[in-house]
């Protein structure tokens, strides 16, 4: 369902924009944030063709995490996945997606908590 919609949140002032927001909202409701945000964030890892979309989604709706306990809480317990969306964002070739990662990064995954464990880090680095 997300991938379908997910075209649509590739501009932020297109017109389709606010009604995909709405209706992932609601999907949000009936599935639960933290499933629909992993949802996101596999995308966007994963995905090169869907991830400004999956992107954008991600700096409206996920939270600030302000310790390790609280990205478990939402996004599980694979830090993987946030160094996937970090890595796959920031050697996408479109400018926008590496720029909306760096964003993602600064303001939802702040540099001064530690995340991941110091193997994940260097894993990222290789």
């Amino acid at each position: 369902m997300m991938l379908a919609v997910l075209p649509g949140m590739e501009e932020e002032n297109g017109e389709s924009f606010q009604p995909v927001i709405t209706l992932l909202d609601q999907l949000s409701d009936i599935a639960g944030p933290p499933r629909l945000l992993r949802v996101a964030m596999y995308i966007t890892a994963q995905s090169s063709q869907w991830r400004l979309g999956a992107l954008n989604y991600l700096l409206r709706r996920l939270p600030r995490f302000d310790s390790r306990e609280a990205l478990q809480v939402c996004l599980g317990s694979d830090p993987m996945l946030v160094v996937g969306v970090i890595h796959g964002g920031l050697l996408d070739s479109n400018v926008l997606v590496q720029r909306n990662t760096l964003e993602l990064l600064v303001v939802h995954f702040p540099l001064h908590h530690r995340f991941v464990s110091f193997q994940v880090s260097v894993y990222f680095l290789v």
